[in-house]
């Protein structure tokens, strides 16, 4: 008995992973950064959207992007997991935190 509940447990975890896969494809979302006129671009399912006033809450783990306008506020959890390499997660952070410089020194 014992060993049918686990085994009905593994096929419920590998049933969920799957699930949580395809939804993880479906939903990729770009994040672009222009430093230069400090905008934010959100590109997602074919939907674009530009923020200039966002915070961030960061530690050696993960960064917060609290992206914020007029009529709405979208909040990003990233981990350098989602990226490319660790070195492009790296640059992405080294990038946003000179933009939150420039966005409080003004």
């Amino acid at each position: 008995m014992a060993g049918l509940l686990a085994l009905l447990s593994i096929l419920l975890m590998i049933s969920d992973y799957l699930q949580w896969k395809h939804l993880d494809l479906q939903a990729l979302t770009d994040i672009l950064l222009f430093p230069d006129s400090g905008i934010i671009e959100i590109q997602h399912q074919g939907r674009r959207q530009r923020f200039k006033c966002f915070s961030l809450y960061l530690n050696r783990w993960f960064l917060i992007v609290i992206l914020r306008d007029q009529q709405q506020s979208k909040n990003f959890l990233l981990l350098a997991d989602r990226f490319g390499s660790v070195t492009d997660y790296l640059n992405f952070r080294h990038q946003i935190l000179k933009m939150s410089r420039v966005q409080y020194a003004t």
